[in-house]
């Protein structure tokens, strides 16, 4: 059986309320192989983290410090460098969601009858509409991006690791707060398609995400805004991957 991990990071100001995440995750239909938690010294730079005592007892999970916040995307990197047998299967998850009890072993199913596939109970397409996004859900449906807050799951070999970095550094320090496109439009460029897949019961959005005022929403003019303003940055360098030719020679002639 393929090794299966989660991963994801948090803020100082959710860490009171990991444990509510880390009970659904360890109450999976199927039980993870490790845990990984991945931390920076300092919140965005800025903020930083006190580490409580129940996560020093927890075994089942794995804390991984760095020194700098390179965004969201802190959710997977550290595990590159603990995780590196190409056919490990990553998945991610975010710090205020409740997943059901079947997202492990569903992303399981489709990554072992498509392994060089990634998968996403929710996804979106961009549009040609302004800053419009079009929402992605159902079977093995096909998406441009995956969207991070539904659990993702990659293979450690869809990752170029150097790459990945040399991206992070070229680009504006802004687009780290760009998570999903920033992996899907990796991954992409290495030609890893993107679907979603359907679980059986929905997401609990907790109520802290919405009421924390860093919240990614709350960013650059909002996720819409701040995803567009990549896409076309990336599609201007020939950077972007996560579309079709004929859909970004289109975005492109519409500007």
């Amino acid at each position: 059986m393929t090794r299966t991990v989660l991963t994801l990071t948090t803020s100082p100001q959710r860490m009171q309320h990991l444990p509510l995440v880390l009970d659904a995750l360890f109450n999976q239909l199927t039980s993870p192989d490790a845990v990984y938690l991945n931390l920076p010294e300092r919140y965005r730079n800025r903020d930083a983290y006190i580490i409580p005592d129940w996560l020093g007892d927890a075994l089942q999970v794995t804390l991984l410090r760095r020194v700098d916040d390179l965004g969201p995307v802190m959710k997977i990197l550290p595990v590159f460098e603990v995780e590196t047998d190409p056919d490990t299967l990553l998945i991610t998850v975010d710090d205020d969601v409740r997943y059901p009890p079947d997202t492990i072993s569903a992303l399981q199913t489709a990554a072992q009858a498509h392994p060089e596939s990634a998968f996403g109970s929710r996804g979106f397409n961009f549009t040609n509409i302004g800053q419009h996004l079009e929402p992605v859900r159902g079977s093995h449906a096909s998406c441009h991006v995956l969207q991070g807050y539904g659990a993702c799951a990659y293979r450690r070999r869809h990752f170029d690791i150097e790459r990945l970095h040399l991206s992070l550094a070229s680009q504006p320090e802004a687009f780290r707060f760009s998570d999903d496109v920033i992996l899907s439009n990796h991954i992409a460029s290495r030609g890893v398609a993107r679907f979603t897949i359907e679980l059986t019961s929905r997401l609990e959005h907790m109520p802290w995400g919405d009421e924390d005022s860093q919240s990614l929403k709350f960013v650059d003019g909002g996720t819409h805004r701040r995803y567009e303003t990549m896409r076309q940055w990336l599609i201007k360098e020939g950077e972007w991957f996560a579309q079709d030719r004929a859909a970004t020679h289109g975005a492109k002639d519409e500007k």
